[in-house]
């Protein structure tokens, strides 16, 4: 049934609540369970919840059939660990299967401690529980009881307080319920449940019992817009066995966070004796809001009820996302530094905001705001309670502070709050910023207020202060600083030293401010002529509180669009009278208009003391004569990201400066609007990007299409490119190759408007009607991501004057060198495989690009190719691997050159050498590659072969001492290529990354995993098995954004991993490409974290053998589980032998067999012999020899190593 009258959120989950224990069933070894119940509209994740009865802590665990066996009923939520709305959970120990005794209702979450137990098996009559949120143990912590256990932030030490009758023994095989489930952990609200009891559903009432219940509170949508009509939900439960016969249920916004429902805060009223014992019933209202914070409550209000604790629920709603609350007051430098710190929060309004779980940082530590649960000030006017009213005060205050003489007069109604600890942030200090942060959440997206400019890091304990301005500052002992008006910005001027105790809790009352403001700025004629006499009129005006007097206004001609008045820029400066407030003055100057071209007048005021220096400047362009038009200069209109990297670029060659406003553009097909880039568009990687409507004298703007920023951001600007876009997500319709174009100035879009074209469009005054005029070769595709070029800006929209660069497009620079005559320019060098042991055959591949005017003859071109022995960077005729005699290369066109290479032991420089006849530019001849030069961030960890229905992924982790900055990287296997990382992101040194196939199958597979989760578009399917006419059974590689490969793993099944067990590499500082430097994970995987398998980096002794750790036992228990063996060589080819013997003297394994080496080798063995079987625990001998492949010089040695077995 649903009741209709006329009315109102967004929704923040309720703790979960213990609502049934089964501590003394019939089968002791398998019957016990504890009930949980999610009181929310919304589903409630348990993940990282832990459970206590004071002697074991248990986490709760999703029950996975794959993990723990068979569930025995049907219909259960296994698997996960988030409950349903208004759902149960059942935590059961792992040998509840053994014998199934209860009956459980479908849709029932089900749980296990993933042992044998319950904690520590549950004493009925004397262990209590204690259900603690993930973010700790501590008191505050706890989010349900049963049994009133002591509190204390040692979880140990929650035993049961032995000051009442809970908990208790409830019979065998009886449960121990809460009725109602909203009742506190009081004695009176437990009792015996039916033998059984009643795992999943809600208790019964006792006999002869009357309880209406407000379930939950919740609207739809849940996130209405400001004036946007929308329900507010409530449902009530007749939770007794008896009816009522009277009373009332109603829908309220409570406006006072009192729970009671004022006359003014009603929104709807309804009968109570419509509820049935048994029965659920959701009563709406319809109402919208203004944009701002809310509490939408709902109240059973029948006096029969015997249960009054239940029948109150509310929840916050954000409307159009809130108003945010304002950080006004900070006093740190009190009396009593121990208890007297306090800060000052106002809420604008409307509504009310809900402070408690907010949380603030001064940078060194992170508080969470709560209630005041300490006695009550003496102060009268202190008001307590979780939330900020409307135009009202919150003051966050030391719990200690009751301790003292309580020294401060609040205002009247000033609501009082503090936090969990006995100090606010770290003891605030003078020098200590603040940073307010929503319930949501503490990365920069949730700030809501700061003080003192705090530098902006996702991590609390990076804000410190920017050290830019003056604030934050000491105001002196008993001072505060305070912010002269809560609309004010955190800037240094609109903070100021309070009066001795500061003024917590009414708004801060400072001297007259003062505020000078440029209104206007007029010019006459508008449109002047060049060295004609043009009057500039600035109107200055006084907006502070009081009169002032020398108001200094600067007229000037802005030629770099900074707002700031260089002394070659001034037209003049000019000392007002004194201004009343309100006032006006006008000052005007009379110059000789500048050369033809665009221009920004500027006035500027300067008052000592002024507040709002925001209003002091003011800019105005004109055109003088008919100005100097804008260019289009490059066009790209065949970008492989077809929906978001297009781009058009225009150039302004002066003087003065262009500014872009009103001006559009056509393809013939659509007309756009050219508008600034900004922020709320997106955010461009590029720091040199620079988003302005003004483009200087000789600069370039790009005009980027506005989905530019969900791609990859190809681009690389120069520095002071301005960045433009247009008001809708394609430019034109969508570019093509025949697309020609036509930009307007802001004046119109007749053919009189016309600034500049390319592609020679049709002559027309309709803009949709200025297609190609197909009389030439322009417009042309160029071929995908390159651009059409302007090779001289001055020059007309001819064919001839356009080309497509060889070395591809250059957004906001001017068009490259174009080399008359042949020039074979190096375009790319690689090297596959891009690392090996040495000794293998390696492919070379150079690309040269003929990047000049005229044709390379067939066979007058020469690619040689050298590996830099000397480390030069020089090649010379000693250092030649091979030479191709190459050519026939038409302008434009590129050619590979290949060359077989026997490859080396250790890192090798590459290059490829071209050499041309009648070369017009042979500095660009040259290219190189790098062989066994791994990069920063190595692949670590392959799931190659998961379970079944579980995602593939690869770990790979930053072993540098810097971070690493990956954008555009891609990752690829020996089939296909896809970019995992479009969007930048930062890992730390020793710090890891996954690369998934899937994020949302990864996380359900792998919950506790936080490190970064990189998905790719598409996934190349790793293979499981040895490919035909291979050796390996995939090849993984990672490149850097300019494709220089960072790893390569050329894996085989035989190298470890196996279904749903990956695989690890031993040591991460160690190649990717040696099989001995892989095993199977001892765990199944570890993604995220340090492998099971880690051999660490390694001892570095240098020694000839080295070996650890010693002794070793390989157990599969994660710990010393391999022997790593060392060996150092000192020459760079070794022919090596290495073998394992037993105590006797007899072969039992050949690790290595005259195989050839480089400097050093590092090899693993897991205890087994030749045949694989583990060997007995004992001492085993390790033999090495190697001889030198230069010197001939031989060596040998042995050492005893321990097999073992832990005690």
């Amino acid at each position: 049934m649903v009741f209709n009258a006329i009315l109102l959120f967004t929704l923040i989950s309720q703790p979960p609540v213990i609502t049934e224990i089964a501590s003394n069933p019939l089968l002791e070894i398998s019957g016990e369970f504890v009930e949980i119940y999610n009181p929310s509209s919304e589903p409630l994740c348990l993940n990282g919840y832990t459970i206590t009865d004071g002697d074991a802590l248990d986490e709760l665990l999703p029950w996975n059939e794959g993990v723990h066996g068979p569930f025995p009923h049907t219909g259960m939520l296994l698997g996960t660990d988030t409950i349903p709305p208004f759902g149960f959970a059942l935590l059961f120990e792992l040998d509840y299967p053994d014998a199934p005794v209860y009956s459980v209702p479908a849709g029932t979450l089900i749980l296990t401690t993933g042992d044998h137990s319950i904690c520590n098996g549950l004493a009925a009559s004397s262990d209590p529980l204690t259900l603690f949120n993930p973010a700790g143990t501590a008191d505050s912590n706890a989010v349900s009881t049963y049994g009133t256990p002591v509190s204390s932030d040692i979880w140990q030490n929650r035993d049961d307080d032995e000051l009442d009758g809970i908990p208790f023994d409830p019979g065998e095989g009886r449960t121990v319920e809460r009725f109602p489930w909203a009742s506190p952990d009081q004695e009176g609200y437990w009792s015996s449940g039916p033998e059984g009891g009643t795992p999943g559903s809600h208790a019964g009432a006792p006999p002869d019992t009357l309880n209406i219940s407000c379930d939950s509170v919740w609207t739809v949508p849940s996130d209405p817009s400001p004036g946007e009509l929308f329900q507010l939900n409530a449902s009530f439960t007749c939770s007794g066995n008896t009816a009522p016969s009277s009373g009332s249920l109603v829908l309220f916004l409570d406006k006072q966070c009192d729970s009671i429902a004022s006359p003014d805060e009603i929104l709807a009223e309804f009968s109570a004796v419509v509820l049935q014992p048994g029965y659920s019933e959701t009563f709406t209202a319809s109402l919208s809001l203004e944009q701002g914070w809310f509490l939408p409550s709902a109240l059973s209000d029948v006096p029969e009820d015997e249960y009054p604790q239940d029948d109150f629920a509310s929840s916050i709603l954000a409307v159009g996302g809130g108003v945010n609350p304002v950080i006004t007051e900070v006093l740190c430098n009190p009396i009593d530094e121990d208890l007297g710190e306090f800060i000052e929060i106002y809420y604008p309004g409307p509504g009310i905001f809900p402070i408690c779980g907010c949380c603030f940082t001064d940078g060194d530590a992170l508080d969470c705001i709560s209630q005041w649960s300490e006695a009550l000030l003496i102060d009268p006017d202190a008001l307590y309670g979780s939330c900020i009213p409307a135009g009202c005060y919150g003051l966050i205050m030391d719990p200690e502070y009751i301790s003292g003489s309580q020294e401060y007069n609040l205002a009247e109604s000033t609501f009082v709050f503090t936090i969990e600890n006995t100090t606010i942030g770290n003891g605030l200090t003078g020098n200590d910023p603040l940073t307010l942060y929503s319930m949501h959440g503490t990365s920069q997206v949730n700030v809501l207020s700061t003080y003192g400019t705090p530098l902006q890091y996702d991590d609390p304990l990076l804000c410190d202060d920017d050290g830019l301005d003056g604030i934050p500052f000491d105001p002196g002992e008993y001072h505060s600083v305070e912010r002269k008006s809560s609309d004010l910005p955190d800037e240094e001027y609109c903070w100021a030293v309070s009066p001795e105790g500061g003024t917590p809790g009414c708004p801060a009352v400072f001297a007259d401010t003062a505020d000078a403001a440029v209104d206007s700025l007029i010019l006459t004629p508008a449109q002047p002529v060049p060295g004609q006499p043009l009057q500039i009129a600035s109107v200055v005006s006084n907006r502070g509180t009081s009169a002032a007097s020398g108001f200094e206004v600067t007229i000037f001609i802005d030629s770099n669009a900074d707002s700031l008045a260089q002394p070659d820029e001034v037209c003049c400066i000019v000392l007002t009278d004194s201004i009343y407030p309100g006032g006006t003055d006008t000052v005007t100057v009379t110059v000789n208009a500048p050369l033809q071209g665009y221009y920004l007048a500027a006035a500027g005021v300067y008052l000592p003391g002024d507040m709002v220096p925001e209003n002091d400047v003011l800019l105005k362009s004109f055109r003088c004569g008919e100005g100097i038009p804008l260019i289009v200069t490059e066009v790209l209109c065949n970008p492989s990201a077809e929906d978001h990297d297009e781009y058009i670029e225009i150039y302004y060659p002066g003087p003065g400066v262009f500014e872009i406003s009103g001006c559009r553009f056509t393809d013939g097909d659509a007309l756009d609007q050219i508008m600034q880039w900004n922020d709320e568009i997106g955010s461009l990687t590029d720091p040199d990007a620079l988003e302005s409507p003004y483009i200087l004298q000789d600069c370039y703007a790009v005009i980027l299409d506005r989905e530019y920023t969900d791609g990859a951001q190809p681009y690389d600007f120069p520095a002071g490119t301005v960045i433009l876009t247009t008001a809708n997500t394609t430019l034109g319709d969508g570019l093509s190759q025949n697309d020609p174009i036509t930009l307007y100035s802001s004046s119109g879009t007749a053919s009189a408007d016309v600034m500049s074209t390319y592609g020679t469009p049709l002559d027309h005054d309709d803009p949709l009607n200025r297609d190609d005029d197909e009389l030439d070769g322009i417009p042309f595709d160029p071929g995908e991501d390159n651009s059409v070029q302007r090779k001289h800006p001055e020059e007309p929209d001819c064919e001839n004057n356009w080309f497509a660069s060889p070395e591809g497009p250059s957004p906001g620079s001017p068009p490259p060198v174009f080399i008359e005559g042949v020039n074979a320019t190096a375009a790319g060098m690689e090297c596959s495989p891009p690392m090996g042991p040495g000794g293998e055959i390696a492919e070379l591949i150079a690309a040269f690009t003929n990047s000049g005017t005229d044709t390379i003859p067939a066979n007058s071109m020469t690619v040689h190719f050298y590996e830099d022995i000397d480390e030069s960077g020089t090649p010379s005729g000693a250092e030649l691997i091979c030479s191709r005699v190459c050519g026939l290369l038409a302008p434009g066109d590129t050619l590979l050159a290949d060359c077989e290479w026997n490859s080396c032991s250790g890192e090798m420089h590459l290059i490829a050498l071209a050499v041309c006849e009648d070369d017009s530019f042979p500095a660009d001849d040259a290219v190189s590659c790098d062989w066994n030069e791994p990069g920063p961030i190595l692949i670590n960890e392959i799931m190659y072969s998961p379970s079944a229905g579980d995602p593939e992924w690869v770990e790979i982790v930053n072993r540098s001492s810097n971070p690493v900055q990956i954008i555009g990287w891609t990752f690829e296997d020996s089939k296909d290529r896809f970019i995992f990382c479009s969007d930048s992101i930062t890992i730390q040194p020793d710090s890891f990354a996954v690369i998934v196939s899937d994020s949302s199958a990864f996380r359900t597979v792998w919950p506790n995993v936080h490190c970064p989760l990189l998905q790719p578009s598409g996934w190349p399917v790793l293979n499981n098995n040895t490919q035909q006419g291979m050796e390996w059974a995939d090849i993984l590689m990672l490149r850097e954004s300019s494709l220089s490969v960072m790893d390569y793993v050329p894996y085989d099944d035989d190298w470890g991993g196996s279904s749903g067990v990956s695989l690890e590499k031993l040591n991460p500082d160690f190649s990717g490409y040696e099989s001995a430097n892989w095993s199977s994970c001892t765990s199944g995987g570890t993604p995220g974290a340090i492998n099971s398998c880690s051999a660490g980096s390694g001892s570095g002794s240098g020694k000839f053998l080295d070996y650890y750790p010693d002794p070793f036992s390989p157990d599969g228990d994660g710990r010393d589980d391999v022997l790593t063996i060392e060996m150092n060589f000192q020459h760079p080819e070794n022919e090596v032998t290495l073998e394992i013997y037993n105590i006797q003297g007899r072969l039992l394994l050949q690790l290595l067999h005259r195989e050839i080496c480089g400097l050093s080798k590092i090899i693993t063995w897991n205890g087994t012999g030749e045949n694989g079987g583990r060997l007995p625990v004992g001492r085993y001998i390790i033999y090495l020899s190697s001889r030198a492949e230069d010197t001939g010089e031989y060596r040998e040695a042995c050492a005893v190593v321990i097999l073992a077995r832990p005690l």
